[in-house]
Order: structure tokens, then sequence, then C-alpha cells
């Protein structure tokens, strides 16, 4: 299985680089190993570019999912206050 996979990704390695070579005449005058490199670095940096796009929409659900989170506790726990609750301020109130 992995050796057709292997033959697949050649066969098609090798038409894109015919093909690129056709598109670009002064590619035809390089050796077929220095434009199988050339389009083994252009997938790598394809590869690269999907990864990185990937990682930021990673990145954007998780901050959403933190806000949702966020929203939904404040719901659970009720608006949060730097001030004294009022239990605390009528007791220091009567203190004096």
């Amino acid at each position: 299985m992995q050796a057709t996979i292997a033959a697949a990704a050649t066969a098609a390695t090798a038409a894109t680089a015919a093909a690129a070579a056709t598109t670009h005449p002064s590619l035809m005058r390089l050796p077929p190993l220095v434009l199988l490199l050339l389009l083994l670095q252009q997938q790598q940096q394809q590869q690269q570019e999907q990864q990185q796009q990937q990682q930021e929409q990673q990145q954007q659900q998780q901050q959403q999912q933190q806000e949702q989170q966020q929203q939904q506790q404040m719901c659970v726990d009720g608006p949060s206050s730097p001030f004294l609750n009022e239990e605390e301020v009528t007791e220091s109130s009567t203190d004096r």
C-alpha cells in the first residue's frame, strides 16, 4: 500500500514538474533533480502556510471558546465588583 502511495506521489510530482517546466521555458534547461528539488521546496512552503493558517484558526477558536466560557461563568457568578459586598458595607457602618 505504501509503495503504491509513494509511486503515485512520485508520478504526481513528476507530472507537476513537467507542467511547471512547460509553463516556464527557462526551467526546461534545469536538470530534472533541480526541478524536483524546487518543486519539493514549493510543496514544503505550501504545507507550512497551511499549517500556519490552521494554527491561526485554532487560536481564534480557542479565544472564542475562552470568551464564551467567561461569559457563561459571569452569568453563573453574576457581575463581579471590586467594591465590598453589601453585608460587609453594613457591618462596617454599624461598627462605627
